[in-house]
Formats: C-alpha cells, structure tokens, sequence
C-alpha cells in the first residue's frame, strides 16, 4: 500500500504524445519506459493509450483505482476518449 497511496490499483495511461486538442500520436518509446520503471510494481499497471477503447479508459477513469494520465495533455486526451466512447 505505500506506492499505491491506499488505492487497490495505480493505472499508467501512457505510450503517446497528447496535443492541447484531444488528439494524440503513437509514441512507443514512453511506453516502453514506463513498462520498465513501473510495471513490476505489485498493484501498479501500465496500458498502452492507444490501444484502449473509449469505454475502457471511461472506466479507469470511473474505477476504483487511481488513473494516471503520463503524457502530455492527458486531461483534453482522455476527456476526448472517454466523452465519445471512442479512441
């Protein structure tokens, strides 16, 4: 519980460059970093932005755990996805 902050679960959206607009490009290499620093943290899981469908990142957001956002305009990103549904 101590890296965790008490959640049950710490969500890494990572592995894209986010834009101001809500759009986003594939960035591979911040995925791959974050995978190596966090990924073997018990409770910690790292995903892959790009790959989530709006619903899945809707319900990160709105779970349990604790959702981190680890790129550049993350908030206009993930509001995006998660308001349409879509990514």
């Amino acid at each position: 519980m101590r890296w965790t902050g008490g959640a049950t679960e710490i969500i890494i959206l990572s592995g894209v460059h986010g834009f101001a607009d809500g759009t986003y490009a594939s960035a591979p290499e911040f995925l791959a970093a974050d995978q190596a620093a966090f990924g073997n943290i018990p409770g910690v899981a790292v995903h892959d932005f790009s790959t989530l469908s709006g619903t899945q990142v809707n319900n990160m957001i709105n779970g349990s755990g604790t959702t981190i956002g680890a790129f550049c305009n993350s908030g206009a990103c993930i509001a995006a996805a998660a308001a349409t549904g879509s990514n």
